[in-house]
């Protein structure tokens, strides 16, 4: 009998103990912080009796933890980020790389003229008349070619008139600028293929044409080319109504490699989508390293043509998922594949001619 009664004075003790600590940190809470990891670490010190139940206690904690809607309190971007809170970005900021949220990511030194390589940067085009002057103006403004001349951007036009059309309008703008119209549309990677056949230099950059170009985006990769063949990097998504980052996601489709690295292997599948995660893939097996740097370094810009959202390719399509099903029946010991290109003509300004036998329209 005495032993039973003391057995129930400790559990009242118990029991007022827990009350007064979490009485206690309850008014913590309400005064000092809206972050759950305090109340978790006291919670874990703290004796909880068998007769309260565990969902009691969940629930008693939800209540704690939630913020008052109209709570004047304002979270730091950690914890908004944490809780999807973030409001959207001014995209013209962002555009004209005025944003904290890009000048915080990419902060480096600019390499010294006598020190840069020279970089060829291939981009694709199709149905982009709305968004290439974007694009390559993003390009032509990057720091690493301020007093630099050594590059080359070529640009692939797969098959689409509209955008020939904008990109005859604009030419005069960029430096070192060459035009390549597909004799037809065969899709961005066959483009791709076409286009590495006529780089000359080793350092690459793919690129897409509705996307843009943070300002130091090329001098970020080239600061770390050195016995890195291939790089992976972050991007930031948009619209034309908002901006948002991905922190975990780093780009395949525009990407950095190495001429003699994609020579090696071929180039990409003739496949309408998905043939960058299945390059990626055969660089993998093949022990081919891949250097992810942590930097959001371009802007993704998301549209209803775009490859990852149109009906017919977009992540759920059916024929995104049968690629997905044959580049895993692909077998590992697949190296490297025949590159399969598109016929194409050079667009140059000189004169109104066309010379079928050099391939080359010249146009004033």
């Amino acid at each position: 009998m005495k032993r039973r009664q003391s057995n129930i004075k400790k559990i009242i003790k118990k029991k007022v103990e827990y009350t007064q600590k979490k009485t206690s940190l309850n008014k913590i809470v309400k005064s000092k912080s809206p972050y759950k990891t305090k109340i978790d670490n006291e919670l874990k010190s703290t004796p909880v009796n068998k007769d309260v139940t565990k969902d009691k206690v969940i629930n008693e904690q939800q209540i704690i933890y939630k913020p008052k809607s109209n709570s004047n309190e304002v979270m730091d971007d950690k914890m908004k980020r944490r809780l999807g809170q973030i409001q959207p970005v001014n995209v013209e900021l962002v555009k004209s790389n005025k944003s904290k949220l890009i000048n915080n990511d990419v902060v480096s030194n600019l390499i010294t003229i006598e020190d840069r390589q020279p970089i060829s940067i291939i981009v694709t085009a199709y149905q982009t008349q709305n968004y290439i002057e974007e694009c390559l103006d993003s390009i032509e403004k990057q720091t690493y070619f301020d007093g630099f001349n050594n590059y080359e951007i070529l640009v692939g036009v797969d098959g689409c008139e509209k955008t020939l059309n904008k990109l005859m309008k604009i030419r005069y703008k960029y430096r070192n600028l060459q035009i390549y119209l597909m004799e037809s549309n065969k899709g961005t990677y066959v483009t791709s293929n076409t286009l590495l056949n006529l780089v000359k230099f080793e350092n690459i950059i793919r690129f897409d044409s509705d996307d843009i170009m943070l300002y130091n985006m090329v001098n970020e990769i080239m600061l770390v080319i050195e016995n890195n063949d291939v790089i992976k990097f972050k991007y930031i998504n948009f619209s034309n109504k908002e901006v948002y980052t991905n922190k975990k996601v780093y780009s395949g489709g525009v990407i950095f490699y190495k001429k003699k690295i994609i020579d090696e292997f071929g180039g990409y599948m003739p496949w309408i989508c998905a043939a960058d995660g299945e390059l990626l893939l055969r660089f993998a097996n093949n022990n081919i390293k891949i250097f992810n740097l942590n930097k959001s370094l371009f802007l993704r810009r998301k549209h209803s043509n775009a490859l990852t959202i149109n009906n017919n390719t977009s992540m759920k399509s059916v024929m995104r998922k049968k690629y997905h099903l044959l580049k895993k029946s692909l077998k590992k010991e697949v190296k490297s594949i025949s590159r399969e290109v598109n016929g194409f003509v050079e667009i140059l300004w000189i004169k109104s001619v066309y010379i079928p036998w050099l391939r080359i329209i010249i146009v004033i």
